[in-house]
């Protein structure tokens, strides 16, 4: 980071449900004044017309079949087995770290860390990330795998089940 500059920090999100993008939202405006502040929603942006569907799909099937989607993805380790069909939405993220040069990145949407992970180890640049977690009380282990070096969370209930797990 240059000398006498505020610290730019991305903020990535996704609009399916409105947890990430309040969460998103409410960082930025914490640090309003005290860091440079780049809000973007990576699967919206690259993938305007995927994410549409997929999104509508999302809301749809997650107010009919809320258990079943949690219990499914709460089997999966993102780290192990990535999710498929958004390499766009990676290859933004790329260009964004390396257009903007973000001194740290705030994630509020649990694929992006594993996103981070996977260009680091690609490309040998690692930038330094914080992972923002907007379940509470009950935690998808999407949100536990990745290499996050810190996490946030909403409540000491929270902090708690994630230690636990």
């Amino acid at each position: 980071m240059q000398k006498g500059r505020l610290p730019r920090i991305l903020i990535v999100t996704a609009g399916y449900g409105e947890g990430h993008n309040s969460a998103a939202r409410g960082v930025r405006d914490a640090l309003a004044g005290r860091a440079e502040v780049l809000v973007t929603d990576l699967c919206a942006e690259a993938m305007p017309r995927m994410f549409g569907l997929t999104r509508a799909a999302y809301l749809w099937m997650i107010s009919r079949l809320w258990k079943l989607m949690y219990e499914v993805s709460d089997r999966r380790n993102m780290a192990e087995k990535p999710v498929r069909g958004i390499a766009p939405v990676e290859r933004l993220l790329e260009r964004l770290l390396r257009e903007w040069k973000p001194d740290a990145v705030v994630c509020t949407y649990m694929v992006y860390p594993y996103m981070l992970d996977s260009l680091a180890s690609r490309t040998g640049r690692a930038v330094p990330y914080l992972t923002v977690v907007t379940d509470s009380f009950v935690i998808n282990k999407s949100w536990l795998c990745s290499k996050s070096p810190l996490w946030a969370v909403t409540d000491p209930w929270t902090r708690a089940i994630m230690e636990e797990k």
